[in-house]
């Protein structure tokens, strides 16, 4: 008896030491990028936009400032992470949206492999974690969440009830369609499959000027397309999906109010953090 109960407590020592172990990349390089100078404006050398990449256990990054790999790394899913701001992100020194840094790095072999909309979407578990310790390591990132009062927009139940149909299984998809309307007029189509309406408010949270929540307490996945016109004299990438009549068309044809509120959001504060020596 004796034996096995100490059999049974060095097992599950092991175990709970196994889940202890900090999830690291094998190897990874990081360089202040030439595309832009240390006080953020694009060198003469800038050829292309930051980029963001994520595929067979690769992670990469060119100009990207620490500002978006802490989006990324932490999943704040109401931010952009190739915007300069975030109402989500709050502290640390102001290279951290000027500064851009080039990232390649390996996973071990054996860990689970994941592709850059995944990361994007912030379904990417053990990179993330990968990625954190990184920023840790080599940019003494410290930071910590805490609950704050933000203005957001709400998805809500609208008066006449959903007019969603639910899903009948399958993988879960939400896209943009965009549609050519008679006159030359524009339109966007939101396709869901499969979906809920917290990935809808997710999706919209990175669109939109404030965080997008799920206020309607519905956890079915449903199949629907809503459609509105695109403001074709709006400026901007992402103009043609927060068009002005979106609004109105998901309370008409989808059966969900959108109202602008404030609400409880976990934001992130960064403590401190230094610039990496390159390598």
């Amino acid at each position: 008896m004796r034996l096995n109960a100490c059999l049974i407590f060095t097992t599950a020592f092991l175990v709970f030491a196994q889940t202890q172990i900090a999830l690291v990349f094998n190897a990874a390089s990081v360089k202040p990028s030439h595309a832009r100078s240390s006080d953020g404006q694009e060198g003469v050398s800038a050829a292309a936009a930051p980029v963001l990449e994520a595929d067979h256990l690769t992670f990469r990054a060119h100009d990207l400032s620490l500002l978006g790999l802490i989006i990324e790394a932490y999943g704040l899913k109401f931010c952009r992470p190739l915007a300069d701001n975030c109402p989500m992100l709050s502290g640390g020194p102001a290279w951290i949206t000027k500064d851009g840094f080039d990232i390649d790095a390996k996973s071990p072999p054996g860990s689970k492999e994941y592709n850059t909309m995944q990361l994007r979407n912030g379904d990417a578990p053990q990179l993330q974690d990968e990625l954190r310790n990184l920023l840790a390591e080599r940019f003494h990132l410290k930071a910590h969440f805490e609950k704050r009062q933000l203005p957001v927009y709400a998805f809500t139940v609208a008066g006449g009830g959903i007019r969603m149909k639910k899903g009948t299984g399958g993988s879960s998809s939400l896209r943009f369609k965009p549609v050519d309307l008679p006159g030359g007029m524009q339109a966007t189509q939101v396709i869901a499959v499969q979906s809920t309406v917290q990935q809808l408010a997710d999706l919209y949270s990175k669109f939109m000027e404030r965080p997008v929540v799920d206020d309607t307490e519905l956890t079915d996945r449903f199949d629907f397309t809503v459609q509105y016109e695109a403001d074709t004299d709006a400026k901007g990438p992402f103009a043609a999906v927060t068009a002005p009549k979106l609004f109105e068309a998901f309370e008409k044809q989808a059966g969900l109010k959108v109202r602008a509120t404030g609400g409880p959001v976990d934001a992130l504060v960064v403590d401190s953090a230094t610039r990496p020596s390159p390598n």
